[in-house]
């Protein structure tokens, strides 16, 4: 089934919004890995810009470390410091949620359990995972399915950046202001999101060729991404409004590029599919404009 759409609730075109792309990590050295865009969502109707301001690893936050804990610890802060005088609206690069099967009540209940539910990272990844008898199957959410997400949530390669993301991101901001779309009901506050890099490029064409990696090819291929990015992308569904991602500071340009585990470029792409879901008419509903009862509990992908 599907809910009716609460376009009236949008975010208002004249607010000031500030938008964070965050690529996340659960990785020991998470505070190295885990990249923070943080831009402004400019508006000259019909089109808009992102105006991308920083492009830093959660280290380099104040009071950041490389540990997820210390990691997760500086991108809260930051991002509750820029609430106090305009809007704010993050997409985080990890699920909210994971499949139905092992969720009980409603999202924000689940979400506030959670770490009292998975204690660990392990934990959380022996529970979700159920062995068939013959190997450990790894049940997907519908948005895994309808959008094409490269892994389920409590896969070996996730399971630990999504326990973070729901412990550290997630479940603490939902109790600070925040709303977590589609889970919550949007009221037009801060807003936190599954944004999906491969999703975004995939959703403009642009998934084509491997983008991450040390040769120059694997280079010139996020010069591409970033050249198609600066001349303007549609914000999707039916509207024709484009969306040109422009840097703040002439030097991120060729530092985006240089970075070959492309994470700063993932962050700047979370932050793009969360500015460009919250430009169109039937936000909170995904890119392919499917509002399902189902992503009220498990979430879904923004593109």
């Amino acid at each position: 089934m599907k809910r009716p759409s609460v376009g009236k609730q949008r975010i208002l075109p004249s607010q000031t919004v500030v938008i964070y792309g965050i690529d996340f990590s659960g990785a020991a050295d998470a505070g190295k890995k885990m990249f923070v865009a943080k831009c402004a969502l400019l508006k000259k109707p019909p089109d808009l810009t992102l105006l991308v301001h920083s492009v830093l690893p959660a280290r380099q936050l104040p009071g950041g470390g490389l540990s997820p804990q210390d990691a997760t610890a500086a991108v809260r802060s930051e991002l509750m410091a820029a609430t106090k005088d305009q809007t704010v609206v993050v997409g985080v690069d990890s699920p909210p949620a994971i499949a139905k099967e092992f969720m009980t009540g409603n999202w924000t209940t689940w979400a506030r359990r959670f770490s009292k539910i998975y204690q660990t990272p392990d934990a959380f990844r022996e529970a979700t995972s159920v062995f068939d008898g013959i190997k450990r199957r790894e049940p997907k959410r519908r948005t895994d399915v309808e959008h094409k997400t490269p892994l389920p949530p409590q896969n070996l390669r996730m399971y630990k950046q999504t326990w973070w993301a729901i412990q550290g991101i997630f479940a603490p901001l939902s109790q600070q202001g925040f709303c977590v779309v589609p889970c919550m009901d949007f009221s037009g506050s801060h807003v936190l999101m599954e944004s999906c890099p491969a999703s975004v490029l995939k959703r403009l064409e642009l998934y084509t060729e491997p983008y991450k990696g040390k040769t120059a090819k694997h280079g010139r291929r996020r010069r591409v991404i970033l050249d198609r990015l600066k001349r303007g992308v549609p914000i999707g569904r039916n509207s024709k409004s484009l969306l040109s991602v422009q840097m703040a500071d002439p030097k991120l340009l060729p530092a985006l590029v240089a970075d070959s585990g492309a994470d700063a470029l993932d962050a700047v792409l979370a932050a793009l599919g969360a500015a460009c879901s919250i430009s169109r008419e039937d936000f909170p509903a995904p890119e392919d404009g499917k509002m399902l009862d189902i992503y009220k509990l498990e979430a879904c992908v923004y593109c």
